[in-house]
């Protein structure tokens, strides 16, 4: 396996000059992605039309009406980055103390809250590196071992080393920042690099000399790769999928600011004075819509008017959803789900107000959009479960899993994406499933509670009826309905209303 050592035995890392790898398209696009995410493009948006215009002045003015509001990008990306929207289960199979301590675990880390950042990421940026770190941590006058995940992005990697494996780098060369995946960090000097590698974290100044070294105390690869699609071969970082979602975002904002700058330019309301004789009229007065306009003369022969010209959105409505139903389409979802012109033409095509067989088109393509996703996910997930073993017991956290346990046993399971939203016909779609025997209370309660185990949602369970038991006998005993509508009611009460509503559905039978 290739490691630092090699790379500096082979003074490779010196040939790793500042301008050759600051301006690579790899990095440029990447940190280009997520300025538009993080919705500060506006510079972006400015040399993007500053480079169509051959007037400077026409596109100076555009660019004084740059609005980050039509995000394309960001509006796919929340779309789609699916995968994590309901958390997944992880357990060690078959072994409830060690899934007991797993889910202890997660819950350290906020892995719930974690996933859906590198599950976004990778989805935007095609891959991601998540890696296990166990950070000493101070808690009142005692220390402990606290379980985090690094995730590193790919606009500050420097250069990538691959040895067997073509999708999984042996050696990571990325930009320092404070908080890099290292526990405990005390560097010699100032770092400007580090080295990510089996062995652990090498540091350099910018001399590229070795300034500190950090080892993972595991001697195995800890930065996980994660992706959502298999990628293109030959091209680890697949650097032209999602090309689209960058320059279609920055057209659409030309788009909009040619919309803002055209009709504040040319929406006028144009007066107008028509006479035959302009003696009455003092000079040195401007027809402006602000002003009054001074006038003398008989009835009738002045006339004032008012021409109104004004440029509607329409057209460039309809330009903008050109380009979202061409970029979604190419995705495979309706454009319907991602629309950014409703907000200017008028039309509502919001999600949640588009047809059934709409939404249920809509529905399909997530689901599909999803399944394709976990794929990929779920591979990369085992990898790190066990790495992050691997880390756990080398520290000696109190939670730790057998590492060996945790390859052979690791389960992840995805909760179905959740098609509706509210809770009457949450409870509905339970039932029916129930009836068809394709759940039961557990596995429903695990769906709605998706960080508990299996067996865990049935403890849940089993207490809610034991819980509805005591409150029936209770109620019972007081004479009074279960029902909390009839709450009022006594028993009496209620048998009287419910057999005189059989003696008038009787009567009403016999009359037919």
């Amino acid at each position: 396996m290739l490691t630092t050592r090699d790379l500096i035995a082979a003074d490779a890392l010196r040939k790793l000059q500042v301008g050759a790898w600051s301006n690579d398209p790899r990095r440029v696009d990447m940190s280009e992605r997520l300025r538009i995410d993080r919705e500060d493009f506006h510079m972006l948006a400015a040399n993007w039309i500053r480079e169509r215009y051959e007037t400077p002045e026409v596109a100076a003015s555009l660019c004084k009406f740059i609005d980050p509001s039509a995000n394309l990008l960001q509006r796919i990306t929340t779309k789609l980055a699916v995968a994590y929207r309901q958390p997944p289960t992880r357990f060690i199979r078959d072994d409830e103390q060690a899934s007991l301590n797993w889910a202890a675990l997660m819950k350290e880390a906020r892995v719930h809250t974690v996933a859906k950042t590198w599950g976004r990421y990778a989805f935007l940026l095609n891959v991601v590196f998540v890696c296990p770190v166990v950070r000493p941590m101070m808690d009142g006058d005692e220390e402990k071992q606290q379980l985090s995940y690094h995730i590193i992005m790919p606009d500050r990697i420097v250069a990538a080393y691959f040895g067997a494996d073509p999708r999984w780098p042996d050696v990571l060369i990325c930009e320092h920042q404070d908080g890099d995946a290292e526990p405990g960090y005390m560097a010699k000097g100032k770092p400007v690099y580090v080295a990510i590698d089996a062995e652990g974290y090498t540091y350099f100044n910018s001399a590229w000399e070795v300034v500190d070294f950090r080892p993972n105390g595991v001697g195995r690869k800890l930065h996980v790769p994660f992706r959502v699609t298999e990628g293109q071969p030959g091209d680890f970082w697949d650097r032209t999928r999602g090309r689209k979602l960058v320059t279609s975002t920055l057209e659409i904002a030309r788009i909009w600011a040619s919309m803002s700058y055209v009709r504040k330019g040319q929406n006028r309301k144009l007066l107008t004075l028509f006479a035959s004789n302009l003696d009455g009229v003092p000079d040195q007065q401007v027809l402006e819509a602000e002003k009054a306009l001074v006038a003398e003369g008989e009835p009738g022969s002045i006339d004032l008017g008012i021409q109104d010209f004004e440029t509607g959105v329409s057209g460039f409505a309809n330009e903008i959803r050109l380009r979202v139903e061409t970029v979604a389409e190419s995705y495979g979802v309706p454009s319907t789900m991602i629309d950014l012109s409703s907000s200017i033409s008028g039309q509502n095509a919001d999600y949640a107000n588009i047809s059934q067989l709409s939404a249920a088109k809509s529905y399909a393509s997530l689901a599909e959009i999803r399944d394709n996703q976990i794929e990929h996910l779920r591979e990369a997930e085992h990898e790190l479960a066990y790495r992050t073993a691997l880390v756990l017991e080398a520290n000696r956290h109190p939670l730790a899993v057998d590492p060996e346990l945790v390859r052979e046993r690791f389960e992840i399971v995805w909760p179905p994406l959740t098609f509706v939203e509210h809770p009457l016909v949450q409870v509905q779609v339970a039932e029916k499933k129930m009836a068809l025997g394709l759940a039961d209370h557990a596995t429903i309660y695990q769906e709605m509670h998706p960080w508990l185990t299996l067996d865990q949602a049935q403890e849940r369970v089993l207490a809610h009826i034991d819980r509805r038991n005591e409150y029936s006998a209770l109620l019972a005993a007081r004479n009074m309905s279960a029902n909390p509508a009839d709450d009022a009611m006594s028993l009496a009460q209620l048998q009287g209303r419910v057999g005189g509503e059989t003696a008038r559905d009787n009567r009403e039978s016999e009359d037919d």
